[in-house]
């Protein structure tokens, strides 16, 4: 989790250790401290405040896709959430959630952001045409990650959110 407000990390952190002992919140007030930790040892879910000083929680949130593509992330703001969504898009792997943090709130938009890293499917296909495993996820509107492993060395991945490619 990441803010420029340390009683703000102080409150979530204490509150998740008491009810969310599952949950191993790390807390940085420093969001090139926050980018040096998630490349050392990236989370399963990124927690940022959308104006921080030096990174912004978009660039942050930006720089730690490059070292996982498909990280969750969580953005808590002050702005009105309509005019946000329309700039994020509409993607299902980034939630929104509104200052004053409520725990519960916070607590929520954890476990659907880890949950949605472990539903689905995960295994190996075998197929005649990768365009049928893309044609199938663009009209299942899949969210996700497609390893693609050819003939000798030659590997790929593709990156969707509800069905399209964005990587």
């Amino acid at each position: 989790m990441v803010d420029a407000e340390a009683r703000i990390l102080n409150w979530a952190t204490g509150r998740m250790r008491q009810e969310r002992p599952d949950v191993d919140l790390r807390s940085f007030t420093d969001s090139a401290d926050a980018l040096r930790a998630i490349r050392e040892r990236p989370p399963q879910i990124l927690i940022t405040d959308l104006k921080m000083p030096g990174l912004s929680g978009l660039e942050l949130m930006m720089a730690a896709r490059e070292v996982r593509p498909a990280l969750p992330v969580v953005v808590t703001t002050e702005l009105p959430h309509a005019n946000l969504q329309v700039e994020l898009g509409h993607s299902r792997s980034i939630q929104l959630i509104g200052k004053p943090l409520e725990f519960q709130a916070l607590s929520d938009a954890i476990t659907t952001g880890v949950a949605g890293l472990s539903g689905g499917f995960s295994g190996a296909l075998h197929l005649p045409a990768i365009s049928d495993l893309i044609q199938l996820c663009a009209v299942a509107k899949v969210s996700g990650l497609i390893r693609v492993h050819g003939p000798g060395s030659r590997r790929g991945e593709m990156f969707l959110d509800q069905g399209a490619i964005v990587h």
